[in-house]
């Protein structure tokens, strides 16, 4: 792991600096010389240093008057102004490659060791010409500093700092918002995140202290400094943790103290302590003396011994009607961990099994294996309920309610021509039925009332007593005549169909059909609910304009038989209204500077055009127009606009003999 948490260092480090140089202008930090009212100064260039020289001004107001406290500009050394023995490595690794060409064109890992110098050491800020001490600063006053940067004689405003007060104890306070928690999925590893403030501290020590030893140790090599990343929609921002450590012992618990280190490597008191528990989330080893023994002809005793773990929080007790079945929990709350028996009653005669679960205090469980049981049975299913009949030409459908006995064998079907038992009914099926369903095919011509009645069986060959008895008759399978269409009328509406009316008393309404005059078999249906039994037209408000087609009418009684089609009727629909085109190329640049959003597009036909009007919506919002009727232009500039907001843009051409032409749609955030 620990290869891992430098990998996650050098990646924040490399996103930490470009946070820190990525500015359009430089950064200031300003501290009191502890025990004298000396103020240090150390300030930043986009690219971390530069070869311009720097001069640094003071303000003892609101900033209307500033004075400069450098005789000569500030500028980088030619060597670090330290004797080489007491130059670090790192000091002497840098020199000679700080020398050579411009800050931007340092590589990330090199900007990140001078980073670290800079803030570690104050003659190498020197060296960088980053870092002045004022010592003309009077006990009590408030300052505020300046850098300012030259170059070819020019000078500008690299950085303003806060106030400071002169003498007052500028303390280092700890991370903020420390949030310390124990991964969902590896329970040793612990992340860590606080709130990151780049301008109060460079970066933070993570220490963590074992509950059984008692030993405070730091974490981390180097500081952790969270960095900014590219999130998937391109935003940037900060990743969710920072530090993360798996070295830990399952069960123990670990006290977390974070420590803030500034840019004047001045460190923090340590945060207040946080304490987190490493879970111990593997299950406990259930029972295996797990045995069930007949209390009585319906209820059972489970009994088992004490599983003996401290991580035990208690047990459950599981039962299923097979081996391999699926279980169900009998207690309705857990059982404590000193219990080692459970009495069940069973709800019917069968065989059962059963197994002791462990809960650990995570939640986590353990299975026993399973121990059975056989209680016999001498009770029939219950009656069976929810009997239906539906017939169909030739066909009884029978269905009914499913039992929930699980020793179920199935279903036995019986039919009468006589619902009392004066005769005996028929059994039909030689085997239980597994389904709830069943098909007595008859005769179509048959036009007795039949009657069903339906029995349960399980496995002891227990039939269930009889509750209910149905009875149908077959349906009539004779078609309604074939309608007549009468008339057929093209209007705005749509397509007025007329036929004359089947009079039948098992009518129960029509079915109207359309197919293009091309293939006439491709028939559509219209209407997915059947017209009135007494209904003799139709109209069909979905015919595509300046279409042919041919439409036809059918019949249907109440038990579902269908006519022959109609005679059809040949139609043409009315022609497509004219389409307008809108404006292409629509294209939209946006100044965040000049708040402004500019819109460009074009069209083929200005001569036929009265104008565009550009519409625009928000997120959550309705189109609605920004710009007047615009004559003899395509552009416009949108300045009514928010910084952070999303906008939706479309332009509509409105032409001399009245039609409408719209754009695409575009969308662009601000």
């Amino acid at each position: 792991m620990k290869k891992l948490i430098n990998n996650t260092l050098l990646l924040f480090l490399l996103c930490a600096v470009a946070s820190l140089t990525a500015q359009d202008e430089g950064r200031i930090f300003v501290t009191n010389t502890d025990g004298s009212n000396v103020v240090r100064i150390k300030w930043v260039y986009p690219a971390l240093y530069s070869t311009d020289a720097s001069d640094v001004y003071r303000s003892d107001d609101d900033g209307s008057s500033w004075e400069k406290l450098n005789a000569a500009p500030i500028r980088k050394l030619n060597a670090v102004p330290l004797p080489d023995a007491q130059k670090t490595d790192m000091m002497k690794t840098l020199e000679p490659e700080l020398n050579q060409g411009s800050p931007a064109d340092k590589e990330g890992i090199l900007q990140i060791m001078t980073a670290f110098e800079l803030v570690e050491s104050a003659p190498f800020a020197t060296y960088l010409g980053l870092y002045f001490e004022d010592e003309t600063a009077l006990p009590g006053e408030n300052y505020r500093y300046q850098i300012r940067s030259l170059r070819g004689g020019d000078e500008r405003v690299l950085a303003t700092s806060e106030n400071i007060r002169v003498g007052a104890d500028v303390e280092v306070l700890p991370p903020r918002d420390i949030d310390i928690f124990v991964d969902e999925e590896v329970d040793s590893l612990v992340k860590i995140s606080w709130l990151p403030e780049e301008t109060r501290y460079f970066g933070v020590n993570v220490y963590r202290t074992s509950e059984r030893s008692g030993i405070r140790i730091k974490l981390n090599e180097n500081l952790v400094i969270p960095g900014r990343e590219i999130k998937p929609d391109g935003s940037s921002g900060y990743p969710d943790f920072f530090f993360n450590n798996d070295e830990h012992i399952i069960g123990e618990n670990y006290t977390y103290e974070l420590e803030a280190v500034d840019f004047f490597n001045r460190a923090s008191k340590m945060s207040l302590p946080v304490t987190i528990e490493i879970p111990d989330r593997r299950p406990v080893p259930a029972p295996a003396d797990v045995e069930a023994v007949k209390k009585n002809a319906t209820e059972v005793w489970i009994v088992w011994s004490n599983a003996d773990s401290e991580n035990l929080a208690g047990y459950n007790v599981l039962t299923a009607r097979k081996s391999d079945g699926k279980y169900k929990q009998l207690n309705d709350e857990m059982l404590p961990p000193d219990q080692t028996e459970f009495l069940y009653k069973v709800p019917e005669f069968g065989d059962y099994f059963f197994k002791i679960e462990t809960v650990n205090r995570y939640g986590v469980t353990g299975e026993s294996n399973p121990t059975g049981l056989g209680v016999y049975d001498i009770v029939p299913p219950a009656a069976v309920t929810g009997v239906t009949a539906a017939s169909e030409a030739g066909k009884i459908n029978l269905a009914w309610s499913a039992n929930g006995e699980d020793d179920l064998v199935g279903y036995l079907v019986f039919r009468s021509v006589r619902a009392d038992d004066t005769r005996p009914f028929v059994r039909l099926n030689s085997k239980a039925l597994l389904t709830t369903n069943f098909t007595d095919e008859l005769p179509p011509a048959a036009r007795n009332r039949f009657y069903y009645k339906i029995a349960a069986i399980d496995t002891a060959y227990n039939i269930s007593a009889f509750r209910e008895v149905v009875g149908t008759v077959l349906p009539d399978v004779t078609p309604p005549e074939t309608p007549v269409m009468s008339a057929a009328d093209v209007t705005d509406a749509g397509v007025n169909l007329q036929w004359l009316t089947v009079y039948s008393e098992d009518m129960a309404g029509f079915e109207i059909f359309r197919a293009p005059v091309a293939t006439p078999d491709t028939r559509v249906l219209l209407n997915t609910k059947l017209t009135a039994a007494d209904a003799a037209g139709y109209t069909d408000t979905k015919a595509k304009p300046g279409t042919e087609y041919l439409y036809t009418v059918r019949a249907v009684d109440i038990t579902g038989n269908v006519s022959g089609y109609s005679n059809a009727y040949r139609v043409r629909t009315k022609a497509p209204p004219k389409q307008y085109a809108g404006a292409e190329k629509l294209n939209i640049n946006t100044n965040e500077r000049k708040k402004r959003v500019q819109l460009k597009w074009k069209i083929e036909t200005p001569d036929t055009i009265r104008g565009h009007v550009v519409f625009r919506k928000t997120a959550r919002g309705t189109f609605a127009a920004v710009s007047p009727l615009l004559t003899g232009k395509n552009e416009y500039a949108d300045t009514d606009i928010k910084a952070g907001r999303s906008y939706t843009y479309l332009v509509k051409t409105y032409y001399v003999e009245g039609g409408v032409g719209v754009s695409q749609e575009k969308k662009v955030k601000i």
